[in-house]
């Protein structure tokens, strides 16, 4: 031991053993380390170091100090055994595998062997020994030790333990694995993954100078070093430069190695650990494990390749001779010799039609086979570039997609033959023309649809016609019969009616070729037949029975005293003329039927639709006891009526119609509806109700078998839109008489939802057709409740704020309120900055009631006219606009929003929030006012906030009735905006001029106000600063297939329902932008779909700005940065300019999408936090665009663009 003056050990001079010379037994104190204090460092000791010191004399323990791995110092004491027993020779002391202190201990007397002990604990200074051996029971006999011994300290320098672990972990561009063994083909390229682990234990040291060599065996050519977490790999000396491990620290190192062409058999690719320091002297491994590894060495690792044979893609190219896309062999279906079929595999970027691919071609020999053979896993598309000259493929695709190929792949067979296309559409022709008319008429899905060739004799006319084809028609109603052999003879189209809805039930065709209902055609090579188009229309019936009503209770009564049948009765039924409107004059017949001998009938072949049912003859001498005509509408669901029966008999009848008197004259005219679902109630002439009937669809209504007698009917419009009825002249209208055809003939009945007749006499017989009731909307009254600011007593918009919360009442010009129908009184209250509106008003006289607001005291009057428009029509002495002097008239109908009422305010302290779009401080014309914006009244003496205020939808606000005093008005910038702007030298004079902005843009607040009694002060206003406003707007900008940009995107689809394209439309003055909302062609497999997203800003200058698009399924993002581009903002940018940038980043997929971005079409459900910046989630990914180095200024337009792909 070396040791500085004050006798602590500062080294030791050798690392082994050191013979620290004799001392007698009996010395409790060693030289050298009696001084050492526990617990603290001994210089020069490398922290890990372990000493121990024996001396073995009798009764005496030995001494073990332990330097710990934090350089610390721990003095041990004595070494106890499992049973107690002092361990009295300490010969050696090392660390085990597991990092356990290990004991060799040995004893001079005569029967004790030498043992070793694992030190199991350490505490209170003992060491606890256990493991291999106990000391209980061994029993040695008592001697005289020696006079002196020798103690020995050692210094053991633990070893580093290195792990490797090989691995291959992908192949070519497929999933990740992880395999000792992999089979391959010559062509793949194969990722191996080498792991090294320091291992971390007690009285492990760091390792250093790391290096494993992995020689790639004869077959395999390095690529390229994918990935190093440390070092780097030369390929030349197969020697991976790892550095140093830390204590438990893993380095990984990731190559990929291509199979050469003529390799065979089975490669082995070892890595092994080259050097390291401190010597790695552990072989056993027990991390890095993998089945294949069991036994094996932990600082050697190797991998296999089995080189297969690989896989055949190949068939046929064939003439389809009966065009049924099936090789039905080279007999009946030859092949085609001397074609040429090219196979395309992806390259890096694992992309079908991009300038990587790999395309390898062959031709067919003479019986049009080909293959390809050798072929390594992985996708494959095969197709024909160019097909035979003349023939059209009639096989189902063009281009076989093999996703991976992990088998061989014997049929991609191609068929071609000279073939036809005929087809087209199956419909529902409502209106029964024969043609098809979009937005008339309706497809029909799911029609089976024929093709027939004659047979052998060549005759549709006799047996033996051969089915060709069916097919069942899609949603849109079309059909298409491809590969239609051309064979010189005709072909046959036909519906089979059992396929159409309901099992064609009520159908009938409509269109007919040659009076035939088959389409027959003879094409010729590469005809596309298109005009074979199959319409129908759905037919019905309306029908049953004309009887003589006996008894008059309007139901046929067959029995021997009942009713009787009506024989050669003409029935009608009308459908709606050119007005589209049932009911009315030009409605159109469009058939009849005549009663049988038992009074039965039905009009057949009714197109489905609504249709009228009258009598055309009815018999002299006879009313209707039911209702003389009825409304019935055909459909699906019901085809047919077997429930129109009319009633006749010598009784009366009242009844007619119900309408909507749009212009309140009392008379039925032109164009004005009948109004179903309103109660009709007949009535005795002392008010007793006999019946009850509801208006029909036409507003119709009947009583009949009625007895002589007088009669009133009530019309009650509950439940109804409308307020009240209308009346003609009642020296017409009451009573009713035959001639009144078209006039209402009900008066109202004051209070109530009610109108009726006035008596009505009728006697046998009489069926009076013509007692109506007109309805009529109501009319509206209305206006404001304002702060009259200036105390004219007129309105003055944009100044002068209206007051919400105010009650307003209706009245009559007696005074007494105005009810509803339900008997309350019409009150509202003001709101929408201070308006009020009473609806549905029956036409008549009224006077409208303001109640005083908190903290005002009368109202101001400009004129006492009523209805003067802005001018407070009210009298301050009544608070009342009106008075049953002049009151306010309303007709059925109007609307009258011209009755305000004006404030009169003392002290106040007002006027507008405006955007100043300009930045100059001043309210110029055209600058809007703001609405929402919070306003604060302070009081200066106290600093309390006294009164609060949102703006308007004017920007206004207005403080009133204040007391005198000094206040200060504040307010706050809202969300969206750039703060507040000023006008120096005024923002602290708030009074200094009538149109600037008086706010400090720091504070919010404005300068002192002095409002002294009487002061009014209204141009104390706060500009805001308008902020960004960005509008994103997305369109498809092209299409490529195969290489080619497909035309039809130079123009530009304004999208309905938006106004963001039409401002950006406007603002690039017709230059931008281009693109449409949907392809205008079906997409294909493999197409690349362009898009771009314009990025307009019409506000203030924007920074920072993020955008997110996420991919819909089934796109797939192409995530090639030179397919990412941008064009430079400007205010007309030209897209010919977008070019690849740093600043479109593509997320594949997208993880979690930044809270910063703009926009994202899609669902991103929650994920983990991800890298910092913007992301999304996405099947097929999506694109970020832009960051902190993104900005758009005030009108400028950016373009973002990039690819989808179809799979």
């Amino acid at each position: 031991l070396a040791t500085n003056a004050a006798n602590q050990v500062t080294g030791i001079s050798s690392v082994s053993d050191v013979a620290l010379g004799a001392f007698p037994a009996g010395t409790e104190e060693i030289d050298g380390l009696a001084v050492v204090p526990p617990n603290s460092t001994l210089a020069g000791l490398a922290p890990g170091t372990i000493l121990g010191v024996a001396n073995p004399g009798p009764n005496l323990p030995q001494r073990l100090v332990v330097i710990g791995r934090d350089g610390t110092i721990t003095d041990l004491g004595s070494v106890v055994g499992t049973g107690g027993e002092e361990i009295r020779d300490v010969e050696d002391l090392s660390f085990d595998r597991t990092g356990q202190l290990r004991l060799s201990v040995g004893n001079t007397g005569q029967e004790f062997s030498n043992r070793t002990y694992f030190v199991s604990s350490i505490g209170n200074g003992v060491v606890q020994t256990g493991g291999f051996f106990s000391l209980n029971g061994v029993q040695g006999q008592t001697n005289t030790p020696p006079a002196d011994f020798e103690a020995s300290a050692c210094l053991l320098i633990p070893p580093a333990d290195v792990e490797i672990r090989q691995s291959i972990t992908r192949i070519n561009n497929g999933a990740a694995i992880d395999q000792a063994q992999a089979t391959v083909l010559p062509g793949d390229q194969v990722e191996f993954t080498i792991t090294a682990l320091n291992r971390d234990g007690v009285g492990v040291e760091p390792a250093t100078g790391v290096t494993i060599a992995d020689t790639l065996p004869a077959g395999l050519t390095f690529v390229e070093q994918v990935s190093a977490s440390q070092g780097g790999y030369d390929a030349a000396s197969g020697i991976w430069t790892v550095g140093n491990l830390a204590l438990g620290q893993t380095a990984t190192l990731t190559i990929r190695a291509s199979v050469d062409a003529g390799a065979t058999g089975t490669l082995s690719n070892p890595s092994t650990l080259a050097s390291v320091a401190p010597p790695d002297a552990n072989t056993t491994r027990e991390v890095l494990t993998q089945p294949s590894l069991a036994n094996a060495p932990d600082d050697r690792d190797e991998t296999t390749l089995v080189i297969g044979a690989g896989f055949t893609v190949g068939d046929r190219v064939f003439t389809d001779t009966d065009g049924d896309g099936v090789d039905d062999g080279n007999a009946t279906d030859p092949g085609i010799a001397g074609v040429q079929v090219r196979l395309r595999q992806p390259g890096p970027d694992g992309e079908f039609g991009t300038t990587d691919d790999v395309i390898l071609t062959t031709t067919t020999d003479a019986n049009g086979q080909y293959s390809f053979t050798g072929l390594a896993p992985g996708p494959y598309q095969v197709d024909i570039p160019t097909p035979p000259a003349g023939l059209n493929l009639t096989t189902p695709t063009s281009v076989f997609n093999i996703p991976n190929l992990d088998a061989d792949f014997p049929t991609a067979d191609f068929g071609f033959g000279s073939v036809a296309t005929v087809g087209d559409l199956v419909y529902l022709d409502n209106n029964g023309n024969g043609s098809f008319e979009d937005g008339v008429d309706a497809p029909l899905g799911g029609v089976t649809v024929t093709l027939t060739d004659p047979g052998p004799d060549n005759d549709f006319t006799s047996e033996g016609d051969n089915v060709v084809r069916s097919q069942v028609t899609v949603d849109d109603g079309s059909y298409d019969f491809t590969n239609v052999p051309i064979t010189g003879r005709p072909y046959r189209v036909s519906v089979d009616n059992q396929t159409l809805p309901n099992a064609g039930a009520g159908f009938t065709q409509t269109t007919l070729f040659n009076g035939n209902a088959f389409f027959t055609t003879t094409p010729a090579a590469g005809d596309d037949i298109n005009v074979a188009d199959f319409g129908f229309n759905r037919v019905g019936s309306i029908g049953d029975l004309v009887f003589q009503d006996n008894d008059g209770d309007g139901e046929f009564d067959d029995d021997d005293d009942g009713d009787t049948p009506l024989v050669g009765i003409t029935v009608q039924a009308f459908g709606p003329g050119p007005d589209g409107t049932l009911g009315t004059d030009d409605d159109v017949l469009a058939g009849q039927a005549t009663t049988d001998d038992s009074g039965s009938y039905s009009i057949d072949n009714l197109p489905f639709g609504s249709y009228r049912v009258v009598i055309a003859n009815p018999p002299d001498g006879l009313n209707f006891t039911t209702p003389a005509q009825f409304t019935r509408t055909l459909s699906v669901e019901t085809p047919a009526f077997d429930d129109v029966d009319f009633g006749l008999g010598s009784f009366a009848s009242i009844g007619n119609l119900v309408f909507q008197d749009t212009n309140s004259n009392g008379i039925q005219e032109q164009g004005e509806p009948g109004v179903p679902g309103v109660t009709v109630r007949l009535l005795s002439a002392d008010g007793a109700e006999l019946a009850t009937a509801t208006t029909d669809a036409t507003g119709l209504y009947s009583f009949g078998g009625l007895q002589p007698g007088t009669y009133v009917v009530e019309f009650d419009r509950a439940g109804t839109p409308f307020a009240g009825f209308t009346v003609a002249d009642p020296a017409v209208a009451n009573p009713p008489t035959p001639a009144d055809t078209n006039d209402s003939d009900a008066a109202p009945v004051a209070g109530t939802t009610l109108a009726r007749t006035g008596p009505i006499t009728l006697n046998a017989g009489d069926n009076l057709e013509t007692v109506d009731a007109g309805l009529t909307a109501g009319a509206t009254l209305g206006n404001r409740v304002f702060v009259d600011l200036d105390g004219d007593g007129s309105f003055d918009p944009g100044s002068e704020p209206g007051i919400d919360g105010v009650t307003v009442r209706l009245l009559t010009p007696a005074g007494e309120p105005v009810t509803d129908e339900a008997n309350n009184p019409r009150v509202v209250t003001t709101q929408e900055g201070g308006l009020y509106s009473f609806t549905g008003l029956p036409a008549g006289s009224y006077v409208v009631q303001f109640e005083l607001p908190d903290g005002f005291t009368t109202y101001t009057t400009g004129s006492f006219q009523p209805g003067t428009d802005n001018q407070s029509d009210v009298d301050p002495a009544t608070n009342q606009a009106g008075s049953a002097d002049n009151p306010i008239v309303l007709a059925a109908g109007e609307t009258n929003n011209a009755i305000d009422a004006g404030l009169a305010v003392s002290n106040a302290i007002g006027n507008r929030v405006f955007l100043d779009e300009n930045n100059n401080g001043l309210q110029d014309d055209g600058e809007p006012g703001v609405p929402g914006v919070t306003v604060n009244l302070i009081d200066v003496e106290t600093g309390n906030t006294v009164a609060t205020q949102q703006t308007d939808d004017n920007g206004l606000y207005s403080f009133v009735n204040l007391p005198a005093g000094s206040y200060q008005v504040q307010f706050t910038a809202p969300s969206g905006t750039a703060g507040f702007s000023s006008a120096p030298p005024n923002v602290n004079d708030p009074l200094a001029a009538t149109n600037d902005s008086d706010v400090d843009p720091d504070t919010g607040l404005t300068g002192i106000i002095s409002l002294g009694p009487n002061d009014v002060i209204q141009d104390v206003d706060a500009g805001l600063l308008p902020g960004p406003d960005l509008r994103i707007i997305k369109r498809i900008t092209g299409i490529i297939r195969n290489e080619v940009r497909l035309p039809g995107f130079d123009g530009f689809d304004d999208q309905s329902g938006t106004l963001a394209d039409n401002e950006l439309n406007d603002a690039s003055n017709g230059a931008l932008p281009q693109g449409v909302v949907q392809t205008p062609t079906s997409l294909q497999s493999g197409d690349l779909v362009e898009y771009t997203i314009y990025l307009f800003n019409p506000g203030e200058g924007a920074t920072n700005i993020e955008v997110c698009d996420e991919i819909q399924p089934p796109g797939i993002l192409v995530p090639d940065a030179n397919t990412l581009q941008l064009a430079p903002p400007t205010a007309l940018p030209n897209l010919a300019e977008a070019a690849p940038s740093s600043l479109v980043q593509a997320r594949d997929p997208l993880s979690v999408l930044a809270p910063s971005c703009l926009s994202a079409p899609g669902t991103f459900p929650a994920g983990p936090p991800g890298p910092t910046g913007p992301a999304g989630v996405g099947s097929g990914g999506g694109i970020v665009a832009g960051g902190p180095e993104f900005d758009l200024n005030s009108n400028e337009v950016t373009a973002i663009r990039f690819l989808v792909r179809i799979p």
